[in-house]
């Protein structure tokens, strides 16, 4: 992002170009066929307001990206035993579910994948360290959870799944119980 300083018009325009971004991606399904053009005249703006933020399209993808996973991360030491990974998968369905809209854009487009993958990897990350987790083959235990959490958020914003983000949260954290702890 090229702005320092966010004032209220400079905050209303990044919104304007994410919402514009996030119907695009929903439409045309690949983030190599938006262009600069029809994002300013969704978001209403001129494109020389867009270049004021954003050097390409790409860096608008980058940024809604970035936003998510730094929202939705814990201090590395609150994250140490097994209720803080459910507060902690608790607190990331929340954002989605404040972000619903825009993440069921993405979500139907082709390309949510890197943002996938960067999220399954904070996660994954996050429960590693955990000392709690039993069983042998770990690794392939924390992998198998977390790429099933990640695979549900997808399937619930692409329309492919008949439950709430709350009743996956539930279900998230009795596979913890269940699944992680023993």
């Amino acid at each position: 992002m090229k702005v320092k300083n966010k004032n209220i018009s400079s905050i209303n325009t990044q919104k304007n170009i994410k919402e514009a971004f996030a119907i695009l991606m929903s439409k045309k399904k690949e983030l190599s066929a938006i262009t600069v053009t029809d994002l300013v005249k969704i978001a209403g703006i001129t494109r020389s307001a867009f270049y004021t933020h954003y050097d390409n399209i790409y860096d608008v993808a980058k940024e809604i990206q970035d936003d998510t996973l730094k929202l939705i991360d814990f201090n590395e030491d609150d994250v140490d035993n097994p209720e803080n990974i459910k507060k902690y998968l608790n607190k990331v369905i929340d954002y989605l579910k404040n972000n619903e809209e825009i993440y069921k854009l993405l979500a139907s487009s082709k390309e949510p994948l890197i943002f996938i993958d960067r999220l399954n990897k904070m996660i994954y990350e996050k429960i590693i360290r955990l000392e709690n987790i039993k069983g042998k083959d770990i690794e392939l235990k924390i992998a198998f959870f977390t790429d099933g959490c990640v695979s549900l958020f997808l399937k619930y914003f692409r329309g492919k799944l008949n439950k709430s983000l709350d009743e996956i949260g539930e279900y998230i954290n009795t596979v913890i119980e269940d699944y992680l702890l023993k």
